[in-house]
């Protein structure tokens, strides 16, 4: 829903997550529908539908009588619509990072972990890198340092702030009823912001998250890396207004960051 644009990157990822997959031999992409709510003028349903058009994408709009009839684990006002995409699915992160970094090994990559970079510099004739264990030197450099990237491209005029957000997992009344032949992914919006969740596919329970909606920070040293009762307070909200079955106990919390230009 965030713009058109991201349609055709999203469509190539498709094609080199597989092409990931059959290389290294891991699953990494579970493919599940994907169901946007809200108003009918809202950015998340107005979103989908402008993409959807511009680019041709197979989606359904679900009525509130839909909604019940199909999903009937929400429960959302008459004025709610859905926008159901089939070409949609989740990735197991960890995973995704693991094969990359098997194939890069495969292509004659050297991995060298535990060393933090202090400082990089360039010249006409090489490219330095200092590290907390050594000095590297190449021909180039390229920078993916995630939410590290403000500080390290900062220099440059690339102001980047974070985010901190928590992810949550809670018991359901039953499993079952969400599972992903029963349950799809979901972003919803809603008075109190943005939420997504992801169908039950472990122990774990139902992962629900709030989808922006905390304050931009300047480093990711600023970001407390620990869940507090602050955290599952709006989400168990939005779980009691809209997803009543989702009611038990908070089983698991993780926090991360966004990178926000």
């Amino acid at each position: 829903y965030e713009h058109p644009n991201y349609v055709p990157l999203v469509r190539r990822s498709f094609d080199r997550w597989y092409e990931l997959e059959r290389l290294t031999g891991r699953h990494l992409l579970t493919e599940c529908g994907c169901l946007s709510l809200g108003l009918p003028e809202s950015e998340v349903v107005a979103g989908v539908k402008q993409a959807a058009a511009q680019h041709g994408l197979p989606v359904e709009t679900l009525a509130a009588s839909d909604l019940r009839r199909r999903y009937s684990q929400f429960r959302f006002g008459d004025d709610y619509v859905g926008v159901l995409e089939r070409q949609a699915g989740f990735l197991y992160v960890e995973r995704c990072v693991q094969a990359h970094i098997a194939a890069a090994v495969q292509h004659g990559a050297t991995i060298l972990p535990d060393q933090a970079v202090r400082r990089w510099s360039a010249n006409s004739k090489e490219i330095e890198v200092e590290t907390s264990r050594e000095v590297h030197r190449a021909a180039r450099l390229v920078i993916a340092a995630g939410p590290w990237s403000g500080s390290v491209l900062g220099r440059y005029g690339v102001d980047l702030r974070i985010m901190r957000q928590t992810l949550l997992w809670f018991a359901t009344a039953d499993d079952r009823q969400f599972q992903r032949d029963r349950f799809p992914i979901y972003i919803a919006e809603v008075a109190g912001g943005h939420y997504y969740g992801l169908p039950v596919i472990d122990a774990s329970g139902h992962k629900v998250a709030r989808h922006y909606g905390a304050p931009e920070l300047r480093s990711p040293m600023e970001v407390d890396r620990r869940s507090t009762a602050d955290d599952e307070t709006p989400v168990r909200a939005f779980l009691d207004a809209h997803l009543p079955q989702v009611n038990g106990p908070l089983r698991q919390a993780q926090t991360c960051m966004y990178t926000l230009s």
